[in-house]
């Protein structure tokens, strides 16, 4: 069956779990300094560490795009580059400025009108990276979640402060007065560990599963994510558990989710996945 674009149906659902595994210290500043520190490390409500969704899913979508940028074309991929003349967010700044200036939307049937337009630029001008991960006028179809530690003890008790001293770039030497001091998650005797969370839907045959195995790729291999990253900070990876990295939970088609749904079944079930980058 042949998935059509677009988010205004849900023919299936892809809901993958992990862990990430720590392998260098990770820094990921909240922003804002502290009595304690420059740079503290960012934390949710009940003051647990954690890696934010769009760290990990900005860290995954730069390395993707580096790869395809080399390997997209023998491999049936497409990839913008970002800045780049025929980027698709400034292909999607040009098509809304055309339909602005040609006043699409002076009627009360305008909305619909333009929706539809827009819908039709990102399925034909869209490259394969944006339409699964998104754009500016494409939301994505690949959730990444915020990574919670498994054990939130240990993670904390794991954080450490470390100095750091601004550089002259014209001496290459320490710039005086430049010293500061930043947080950082160390793995150093421990493992530390968080959940990882990802879900697509309406997952094509080709295009998006090509995708989707390649992320999984770079996460099993490892990447580096956070702050420091050139220092070698932030290097994470799926840590393989009971033979396996992940697991995969979800629905395949909208005939199996209507009968879950009917019989008050689970809709989320196992489903294997087929870890295959076909060329």
């Amino acid at each position: 069956m042949s998935i059509p674009f677009g988010h205004q149906q849900l023919h299936n659902r892809y809901c993958f779990e992990g862990k990430l595994e720590l392998v260098t210290a990770l820094r990921i500043s909240s922003g804002r300094a502290s009595d304690e520190t420059d740079a503290p490390f960012i934390r949710a409500f009940d003051g647990a560490p954690y890696i934010p969704g769009s760290s990990l899913r900005g860290a995954i979508r730069s390395e993707v795009e580096r790869v395809l940028a080399s390997m997209g074309k023998e491999v049936g991929l497409i990839s913008c580059t970002l800045f780049e003349k025929d980027a698709c967010a400034e292909k999607a700044r040009k098509f809304l400025q055309k339909i602005e200036t040609e006043k699409v939307k002076k009627d009360a049937g305008s909305n619909k009108q333009k929706n539809e337009l827009t819908a039709e630029f990102a399925k034909l001008e869209l490259c394969d990276v944006c339409k699964l991960l998104g754009s500016t006028v494409y939301a994505s179809r690949l959730v990444i979640e915020d990574a919670l530690p498994v054990d939130v003890a240990i993670a904390r008790n794991h954080i450490r402060i470390r100095d750091g001293v601004g550089i002259d770039r014209d001496t290459g030497s320490a710039k005086d007065g430049a010293k500061f001091d930043y947080e950082v998650i160390d793995p150093i005797n421990s493992s530390i560990t968080f959940l990882f969370k990802m879900t697509a839907e309406n997952v094509t045959d080709d295009s998006d599963r090509k995708l989707i195995n390649l992320i999984l790729g770079l996460l099993k291999h490892g990447l580096h994510v956070g702050g420091k990253r050139t220092g070698g900070l932030g290097k994470i990876k799926l840590k393989e558990t009971d033979n396996a990295f992940y697991k995969v939970s979800g629905f395949e088609n909208s005939t199996s989710l209507w009968k879950a749904i009917v019989n008050g079944e689970k809709i989320h079930n196992s489903i294997e996945w087929q870890e295959v980058i076909k060329c």
